[in-house]
Formats: structure tokens, sequence, C-alpha cells
């Protein structure tokens, strides 16, 4: 966008470039509910973040949380592949993609908290401690320009002394800020039929399910305890909400298409 913005400063250019990365976001999705759950299932819950006022809402303005969602999506379908190849590459790629979702946002450092979360809880999931010590190098190394480029040009620690006041600044919004705002965005019934689809289908739980409700859980308890709200932080769920969802869906009308 700067690059854009060197050429000609258009605000119409911005939104653009911030609409075509929340559209990127919706082809991960079904991307992601292909590899997992099936096309049908896929398709629905591109249908959901395509209609999801959040996502819109969200995705049309010139914000980082576009982009970081975006590539946090990304890792999750990387992380998706891994489960089903066991393919280390895929891990791989995943660290290196989670760095760009660190440099598309900072605060997106949480989702390695997800990633091991999963990975703690899957003990399907293969994986040795030296991949994903080789994962997190990736990652790094792809992080690694951002601090040396402020480094080299003489940058102070500015930075820091912001980290310490967002850590211990007042809070900005009520304890139960996101439950009022979010859910109605997201969609209530896109939530509802989640929930349901891991009560009802608990038994045909796997690693799938148990990657969703991580990338779901470990930023909703993060952002919950942080005093500092935006409506927006919460955006990375609404994709494997939308998944969760879809997949019930997806079994429903495979029901209705035999009878």
């Amino acid at each position: 966008l700067s690059v854009i913005y060197k050429i000609q400063f258009s605000d119409l250019a911005g939104r653009l470039l911030a609409v075509a990365v929340g559209l990127g976001a919706i082809l991960l999705t079904y991307f992601i509910g292909k590899s997992l759950y099936g096309r049908v299932p896929g398709a629905l819950a591109a249908a959901i973040i395509a209609l999801m006022p959040y996502h819109v809402i969200v995705s049309r303005q010139v914000l980082l949380d576009g982009p970081m969602m975006f590539f946090a999506t990304l890792t999750l379908y990387m992380l998706a592949r891994f489960g089903e190849s066991q393919r280390v590459e895929w891990l791989y790629a995943a660290g290196a993609v989670m760095g760009l979702t660190f440099l598309s946002k900072e605060t997106s450092i949480i989702m390695m908290g997800a990633i091991y979360t999963f990975l703690a809880l899957a003990p399907e999931i293969k994986v040795r401690i030296r991949d994903l010590i080789v994962a997190t190098v990736l990652m790094v190394l792809v992080i690694l320009p951002f601090p040396m480029a402020i480094s080299l040009a003489g940058g102070t620690s500015s930075g820091g002394n912001y980290l310490v006041w967002q850590l211990f600044r007042r809070p900005n919004h009520e304890a139960l800020f996101y439950f009022q705002p979010v859910p109605p965005a997201i969609g209530t019934t896109v939530i509802v039929v989640a929930l349901l689809g891991l009560a009802l289908l608990w038994g045909d739980r796997s690693w799938r399910e148990k990657l969703l409700t991580a990338w779901i859980i470990v930023p909703v308890i993060f952002f919950q305890l942080w005093p500092v709200k935006g409506f927006q932080y919460l955006l990375p769920i609404a994709p494997p909400l939308a998944l969760l969802a879809g997949r019930v869906l997806g079994k429903m009308a495979a029901q209705a298409y035999r009878y």
C-alpha cells in the first residue's frame, strides 16, 4: 500500500487493496473446508464468511486486522494440510506464514499459542521437536527484517515503551465488551450451529475439530483477559467458526441428498 501511495495517494486504492485481502480470506476458507471436510462444507463455510457482517465491516477498512486475518487463515490452511498429509514441509510453511501474520500485526503472536495447543491436544498428529524448532526458526527469520530495519535506521526503544503502556494502561471497555457487539456481527446462528455441531457430532471428533477450536479459544481467552479491547481484534476466529458451521450444514445437506 505504501508503494501505491508513493505513486499516487488514493483512499479508494487503499480500500480496494483491503477488499482484495478480504476476498482472499474467503477463498482460503473454502480451501481449508475442502481439505478438512470436502467441497460442499468448504463452499458453505466460504459463503458464511462472504456474508458475515463482522468480516465485511472490518475487511472494507484499511486496517491491520484484515491482512492479519488473511495470513492467520493461511497459517491455518498450512496446518490443515500438515494434519492431513503429515508432511513436514507444510509445518515449515506454517511457521513462515506465521511470521507474515506477526508482521501484519504484532498481537497475532498469540496464534502461536493456538498452534501449540492444537499439537498438544492432538496426539494423533505426529510432530518431532526438531521440526517444531525449524518451523519456529523460519518464523523468526521472516520477522527478523522488521527489528533489523528499525535498528539500522537508528530506532529508539519507543516500541518497548509502547508495549509497556499497552500492558498496563487502563481498560478502554467493560469486561463483557466482546459478548455484546461481536456475536451479532459474526452471526448468532453461525455460533449456535458451530457449537451444536461440536456437541451433536462429538463422536466424530478428530484432530480437525481440535485445530479449529484451538484457533478460536486461544485468542478469545487472550483478548478477554487483555485490558485493551477492540471490535476487530477477534477477526481471526471468524473462519474457524464458519468452518465448524459449514461442517454441520454440509452433513445436513448430504443427508437430505440421500433422502
